[in-house]
């Protein structure tokens, strides 16, 4: 039957026209020939021989009958086991059978390969909403199955086209897999691989800042990191620090501004974190070309130049000190800790003033002098300036120059003898001492003397010269502005 298949056409009708001829018998005849076999046995000195000869008459010779033909004719098959509308079918092991072209057969899910959609989304640092396209062959699809592998692996069966994903950890690689389930068979996955963020970082503080720069501790976020960001704005212009560890130091700030800084871990270089927050100011710079003016016997003046960065008013501090003192630093400390004797305290080469803050006062941040008036003649002050920012509650480093108000003039009186002039005077004021000097009218006799006392009397004169008398009050390194008059000796 199979070699029939195989035919071509002519080559079939030319088979079926040979059965229907009348078979001929051929006889076929097989001859079997023996031929005569001797074998010789030879022992000396006796001799003995076999001899063996085949006789074809009494052997015969045997005829079978065999009919031949270039196509097998079959009889009329069993009416039990005959397919009247038969169909070759190729089994899975490689034999051709007959079968019955109408028999039903199970349902055979076979497609394409499929490339869908997958997308992962509103991803947070715990979960993630996964959604997928429609396999093909929808309707012989029974479900999906959703595998999630990473530090823990889930697997859901489901009819949806989505799955909200929970309990994933933080700052972790997830790989998913959808496996549309089609006639019990699983078809080609969608793919899709997320980072979910990483947690905020808990206890931000600003641990110190300077005029430039601020140093930032923060505990370590729940999950994984790579590492943290930190971003500010500076100059109007978004900075950003890659740190490694749980603190960082943000440098080249500007001073007396105020910083937002916001910490966020990171993992695959650019999934950032939930975002934690902390502000602060840097330290105003210290103000520039602080100088005193030429004051008098009862005011004090101090004028200085803006300092760098920002600021939002200034403090300054005036305290009278011993003239023997400097003004090179300056401290402001509870009144507590200050006394009447003790204002200034002397560290190696250098002295400090200490104020308490009833010393000081705040002005604005337009204003770059000081004015005191209803000050004690003849002292030395020591004047502090220091700029403010953050609502001036903040001060930047104070400097300090000392500044002096001169001690007030003597009101003198002459009273001139023939070789002699008495200077008398009076002051209301400090001092330490006078310098008293007389000057003839030609320059030529001058005389100068210190004394305590408010009087002197000048000896060995002309008599009838014009003579002017000076006194000048001391305080320290102070002086005044001098007091003169000017008189003839008697003749």
């Amino acid at each position: 039957m199979l070699f029939c298949l195989n035919m071509t056409c002519d080559d079939l009708e030319s088979a079926v026209d040979m059965c229907k001829r009348t078979p001929t018998v051929t006889p076929n005849t097989t001859t079997y020939s023996t031929t005569p076999k001797v074998t010789t046995y030879s022992n000396t000195p006796k001799v003995t021989t076999f001899s063996t000869t085949f006789n074809a008459a009494t052997n015969g010779t045997t005829t079978k009958s065999t009919t031949t033909s270039n196509c097998v004719c079959e009889p009329k098959p069993d009416p039990e086991h005959y397919i009247e509308d038969a169909c070759v079918v190729l089994l899975s092991f490689g034999m051709w059978i007959e079968v019955d072209c109408n028999r039903a057969l199970p349902y055979i899910c076979y497609e394409e390969r499929f490339f869908g959609q997958i997308n992962i989304s509103d991803v947070n640092t715990s979960a993630g909403n996964l959604s997928w396209s429609e396999g093909p062959g929808a309707e012989n699809i029974s479900h999906y199955r959703v595998e999630v592998t990473g530090d823990k692996n889930q697997t859901f069966n489901r009819t949806e086209l989505f799955e909200y994903i929970t309990n994933l950890t933080a700052g972790t690689l997830y790989k998913v897999q959808v496996f549309p389930v089609k006639c019990g068979r699983d078809l080609n996955p969608q793919n899709i691989s997320f980072y979910t963020h990483p947690s905020d970082v808990q206890n931000l503080i600003v641990v110190s800042v300077t005029n430039v720069s601020a140093n930032l501790n923060w505990s370590r976020p729940d999950g994984n990191h790579d590492f943290y960001s930190v971003t500010f704005i500076n100059s109007s212009k978004t900075k950003e620090k890659k740190c490694d560890n749980e603190e960082c130091t943000i440098t080249d700030l500007i001073p007396g501004t105020e910083y937002v800084f916001t910490v966020k871990a990171v993992v695959n270089k650019t999934t950032e974190g939930v975002p934690s927050n902390v502000s602060d100011y840097t330290i105003p710079s210290t103000v520039r070309n602080l100088r005193s003016a030429d004051n008098d016997s009862t005011v004090i003046m101090a004028f200085w130049d803006p300092p760098t960065g920002n600021y939002s008013g200034y403090r300054y501090c005036l305290e009278e000190v011993n003239n023997s003192r400097k003004c090179t630093y300056c401290n402001i400390t509870s009144d507590s800790s200050i006394t009447a004797d003790n204002d200034i305290t002397n560290s190696g080469n250098s002295d400090t003033a200490k104020f308490s803050n009833t010393d000081c006062k705040t002005v604005d941040e337009t204003e770059t002098f000081i004015k005191q008036i209803n000050r004690s003649d003849g002292s030395m002050f020591c004047v502090c300036v220091a700029a403010l920012t953050k609502n001036n509650t903040l001060s930047g480093e104070m400097v300090g120059i000392p500044a002096y108000t001169r001690p007030k003039l003597v009101d003198l009186t002459l009273v001139p003898f023939l070789k002699e002039m008495q200077a008398t005077w009076e002051i209301n004021g400090n001092y330490e001492k006078f310098e008293v000097t007389i000057t003839s009218a030609d320059a030529k006799d001058i005389q100068s003397y210190n004394t305590t006392n408010k009087d002197y009397t000048f000896n060995n004169l002309k008599a009838g010269v014009f003579y002017t008398v000076s006194v000048v009050t001391l305080n320290g390194k102070l002086r005044s502005v001098p007091a003169n008059k000017s008189d003839y000796t008697r003749e």
